[in-house]
């Protein structure tokens, strides 16, 4: 069995880690596409790198502690990070958009928050 530690994939957003977090994904992409000649695959072209990455969360009656929705309206450049694989992964680029829903029977309040951005910077620790 293997042996480590496994937490909870926390995002941080210029540096600031995001604290109200339900989930969080990141996705690298290499962009590239399949070269196929007449009769076979010849190989796969390089695209350029890029990176998107998503989070939930449950959002305060007050603030959040990054506030994603006015970089969203702001059209804020950013730098967002992730710590996982044994290195910290920082991209820059863009929120995209939010989405804001809240359920009465629950009384919560919770935020969409799709970023989109260039080749991530691989940082180890």
């Amino acid at each position: 069995m293997a042996k480590g530690e496994f937490r909870f994939n926390a995002i941080y957003v210029n540096g600031k880690k995001v604290a109200e977090l339900k989930q969080t994904s990141i996705k690298f992409m290499a962009n590239g596409e399949q070269q196929i000649g007449t009769e076979e695959v010849l190989g796969e072209s390089d695209g350029v790198i890029t990176s998107e990455a998503n989070f939930d969360a449950i959002m305060p009656v007050g603030k959040m502690s990054v506030d994603v929705i006015s970089m969203v309206l702001n059209r804020e450049d950013v730098e967002i990070g992730g710590i996982f694989n044994g290195n910290i992964y920082k991209a820059e680029g863009r929120f995209t958009e939010c989405e804001v829903t809240s359920t009465s029977k629950t009384g919560t309040t919770e935020g969409k928050f799709p970023f989109r951005g260039g080749k991530p910077k691989a940082i180890g620790f």
